[in-house]
């Protein structure tokens, strides 16, 4: 059994669990004519829902099976974990149908996602206004 890699001290979660969403966030910032050359919408939202359906988020269970990781979910990271897999199932279901979200929407569940991985202190993702 292998150690769960790159461990968070303050969430107890694996940093390497952001790569999920990392790939995805790096195709969403080109520009639309970029996004075009490669095969993905113009648009913001239905850019998301190509990336999604391509390319599911796999729960964090999924990315570290316990068959293979050791202390994948422990008290320190359970309900952060918990959280991550309900994250995932959503954006697998939700944010593959463009009149389902805004791009706010996302960007708020990125900004979660990063937060639970990361830690309260660690910068978002997506600087939104105060509220999100």
């Amino acid at each position: 059994m292998r150690e769960v890699p790159m461990i968070v001290g303050e969430t107890g979660v694996s940093a390497e669990y952001a790569n999920e969403y990392n790939g995805k966030i790096t195709f969403l910032s080109i520009g639309d004519q970029d996004a075009e050359t490669v095969g993905l919408p113009s648009d913001f939202v239905n850019r998301v829902a190509a990336l999604f359906t391509r390319y599911p988020v796999k729960k964090y269970r999924e990315r570290f099976p316990l068959t293979e990781f050791e202390d994948v979910v422990n008290n320190k990271n359970r309900e952060a974990v918990s959280r991550l897999d309900e994250i995932a199932e959503e954006a697998n279901t939700r944010f593959i149908d463009p009149s389902e979200f805004t791009e706010d929407d996302f960007k708020r569940k990125i900004n979660e996602v990063y937060t639970l991985v990361y830690g309260e202190n660690r910068p978002r993702f997506y600087p939104l206004s105060p509220e999100i």
